[in-house]
């Protein structure tokens, strides 16, 4: 092999893999939420009012953002998440809330023969997440809501996620199982931190 032709092909190899590098930040100061949502494109259109959640007993807020490389250095959001806790009596009104206002998706989202959303309805860090239903559907998989509540620690999580190179989340022969596990590790896994329970 020629030796110019061996060096093209590192260099263009090495260019490539660090134009696709992604730094992963994650702030969680509860004093900056509006800021957090103004960095979200569609994040205020879901996410409630940090003046919305009275009565709590305790508050806290992760963004999770990515700094791509590829052509120049902006931070990109791709997961906003608010833990809410309350006292027993408080927490079932809220969960009652909750489910009053929001519809979830209960049929996988799809087009052509590419699931957009799957329905899902699953624990995960000992949270119940739902994805909220949109009724124009025509964000999934790159902006959405979901709502997660975890009864053992009386907290309810809302969570909402940015991301604008996934084009579906899975395919429509994919089993349930492989479906909710692609939307782990694409979603769950990669824009939102949990704390230790």
């Amino acid at each position: 092999m020629n030796k110019k032709l061996l060096v093209s092909l590192l260099l263009a190899s090495t260019l490539l893999t660090s134009c696709t590098l992604t730094t992963i930040n994650t702030s969680f100061d509860i004093d900056r939420y509006d800021e957090y949502l103004d960095k979200c494109y569609l994040a205020r259109d879901f996410m409630p009012s940090l003046d919305s959640f009275a009565n709590y007993k305790d508050i806290s807020v992760s963004l999770t953002s990515s700094d791509h490389k590829f052509g120049g250095k902006d931070t990109v959001p791709i997961g906003l998440i608010v833990f809410v806790s309350y006292e027993d009596e408080i927490f079932d009104e809220k969960k009652e809330e909750v489910n009053k206002k929001y519809s979830f998706v209960e049929e996988p989202i799809i087009r052509d023969d590419d699931i957009l959303m799957p329905a899902i309805d699953m624990i995960y860090c000992e949270y119940r997440i739902r994805v909220v239903y949109d009724r124009d559907d025509v964000y999934y998989p790159n902006y959405f809501g979901m709502i997660g509540i975890n009864n053992s620690i009386q907290t309810i999580a809302y969570l909402y996620y940015e991301e604008h190179s996934y084009d579906l989340i899975s395919y429509v022969g994919d089993s349930i199982e492989k479906q909710e596990n692609k939307f782990i590790s694409r979603i769950m896994e990669e824009a939102f931190v949990f704390p230790d329970l």
